[in-house]
């Protein structure tokens, strides 16, 4: 197979294009594009265009993930973020289980042992994140605030 050589501006073209044809606005689309080039540029082809289509694409048209950015103060603890984050490691139903629950706590979230996959990375920072700022983006800045401040001393 002939290997192919595409220009990063075409390639970006290409993926805002995508993204706002799922939905996505198109600010938001650039930023997102300008990320996944930028870990391709890095080297870090596994965060990089690589998740484009099996992990935004096919999420937002499976409505597990919004193609927008509105979000809503659900529930606010310091250590919901990471809880979540392990549970979205330990069990991929989470996932699925909490957008079609926003308003529970995760504790009424059926873990199964039997549903943990054995493949699963033992440390993932980008759903870390992706977490965190789910959590932390239904805080009031006066939360974020405090807390930080609490961290800081």
């Amino acid at each position: 197979m002939a290997k192919v050589i595409l220009d990063w501006k075409t390639a970006a073209d290409f993926v805002t294009d995508a993204f706002v044809g799922a939905g996505v606005p198109r600010e938001d689309a650039e930023i997102c594009t300008d990320v996944l080039l930028e870990s391709d540029r890095r080297g870090i082809e596994s965060h990089g265009c690589n998740r484009f289509k099996p992990v935004y694409i096919d999420r937002i048209k499976a409505g597990i993930q919004s193609p927008t950015t509105n979000f809503e103060i659900i529930k606010e603890t310091p250590t919901t973020a990471v809880v979540e984050y392990l549970l979205n490691l330990l069990n991929s139903d989470f996932e699925i289980w909490r957008k079609n629950n926003p308003d529970l706590s995760y504790t009424e979230f059926p873990f199964e042992i039997r549903k943990m996959g054995v493949t699963n990375p033992m440390f993932d920072f980008l759903k870390l994140n992706d977490i965190s700022k789910t959590i932390i983006s239904k805080h009031t800045a006066e939360k974020v605030y405090d807390e930080l401040l609490a961290w800081a001393k």
